[in-house]
């Protein structure tokens, strides 16, 4: 199937006529809705798919020092010409030329400039329509002992779910938990109305397990997570000459940000 052939459509719509059965069509869409932030699944089939396509590629990981490391690494040969602490407040351009204005009262000069400030801020330095954004919220607990052995995601696939997922962060990289503990994560999406007590209750529900000597470690609320991106959409408009855009809202992952930045570099060197 190619994307022609998906074009304008949902993924719910396309699902619906794939021909699972109800039990494995309900699996899949519960899985989705925590990887686009859409129970709904009013999202376009051709950028689900495009994201379905890592899952059967490969299987999904964390890095074993936490998400910082990939930045780290990337950046070691390279650190003597990052500048950190300040931010683009403007930018525009005049003949061949970006002029950039930062906060600290200094300005940028350049002919070419790749523009990674996630969907929100791209619109709002380059005066473009804003995106729908698409929101989470997740609670890191801490457990004396692990509810179970999976490396696997907890999906609720009841009627009304309160969690999108859950997990034991540990049991796939044991470096995240506290010292002589097991980390769980559980996430719920949109206006979830989730107080932390509620949430790992429903956590403990959701694994079958005993709550009584968990810890909530901190819970992260990211209202701006994901644009959505509806059938026949697209999730910034095109780019402007010398301006090159990279974000990992293309495809929601490592891989896709990864992907983002080798071909942000090649299309900048071009």
């Amino acid at each position: 199937m190619r994307d022609t052939d998906v074009a304008g459509e949902s993924a719910a719509d396309v699902l619906d006529r794939a021909g699972f059965s109800p039990q494995l069509q309900l699996i899949i869409e519960r899985f989705l809705a925590g990887v686009v932030l859409d129970p709904a699944l009013h999202s376009d089939a051709a950028f689900v798919r495009s994201l379905v396509g890592y899952f059967v590629m490969g299987s999904p990981g964390i890095p074993a020092q936490g998400m910082t490391a990939i930045a780290e690494q990337l950046a070691t040969p390279i650190r003597g010409h990052i500048t950190v602490g300040v931010s683009v407040t403007s930018m525009t351009r005049s003949s061949d030329t970006w002029h950039l204005e930062l906060s600290d009262g200094s300005e940028r000069h350049a002919d070419r400039v790749i523009l990674a400030a996630g969907p929100w801020k791209n619109a709002e330095l380059r005066g473009a329509p804003t995106p729908e954004a698409l929101g989470l919220t997740t609670w890191w607990i801490a457990a004396p002992s692990a509810p179970s052995t999976h490396k696997f995601l907890y999906l609720d696939l009841r009627e009304r779910p309160q969690l999108t997922n859950a997990s034991v962060v540990s049991n796939v990289s044991p470096s995240y938990a506290p010292a002589g503990q097991h980390l769980l994560q559980a996430t719920a999406i949109g206006a979830h109305g989730l107080s932390d007590a509620e949430a790992i209750t429903a956590t403990a529900d959701l694994m079958q397990a005993d709550p009584s000597q968990w810890r909530l470690l901190t819970r992260h609320d990211v209202p701006q997570s994901l644009p959505r991106i509806p059938p026949g959409g697209q999730t910034t408009t095109p780019a402007g000459p010398g301006l090159v855009i990279a974000g990992d809202h293309h495809h929601a992952s490592i891989q896709g940000a990864m992907s983002s930045g080798a071909d942000a570099a090649r299309r900048a060197a071009q």
